[in-house]
């Protein structure tokens, strides 16, 4: 005995919307990945130099207060 699957066009077309929805949600959510990334990317660089300047900003102030109170 053979079997014989039938598809049916409906169901078909259904399951094919779906995906197509499915498949455009992807590419959405790829997208926002990569902006998140890329935000990401200029927090770390942004820290980095806060982080930087808040040093050298005490430094100079630690320096100017030893040299007038020191």
């Amino acid at each position: 005995m053979e079997a014989t699957a039938k598809i049916d066009p409906v169901r078909y077309g259904v399951m094919y919307e779906k995906v197509r929805e499915l498949d455009k949600k992807v590419d959405k959510i790829e997208t926002q990945v990569e902006q998140l990334v890329e935000f990401s990317n200029k927090i770390k660089g942004a820290w980095v130099t806060a982080v930087l300047a808040m040093s050298l900003l005490s430094s100079v102030i630690g320096f100017v207060l030893h040299k007038f109170w020191g």
